[in-house]
């Protein structure tokens, strides 16, 4: 309910996003932080310990 409120006033008062939306609610501002592509970005030096340590065989879950 509370998304589809800020929706609400976010057309109401003319919001202008170029970001990805959902159903026409904008989600982010089109410079946000959690829009930019990481698949380009260059791989950490560590980036193969964290998967060893981890597992590369392992799940995403939350932990809580």
């Amino acid at each position: 309910m509370l998304v589809v409120s800020a929706c609400v006033v976010a057309v109401r008062a003319g919001a202008q996003s170029s970001g990805p939306t959902i159903a026409g609610c904008p989600l982010l501002p089109a410079d946000n932080i959690w829009n930019v592509r990481v698949d380009t970005l260059p791989i950490h030096l560590h980036s193969g310990d964290y998967v060893a340590a981890i597992g590369s065989t392992k799940t995403v879950h939350p932990d809580f």
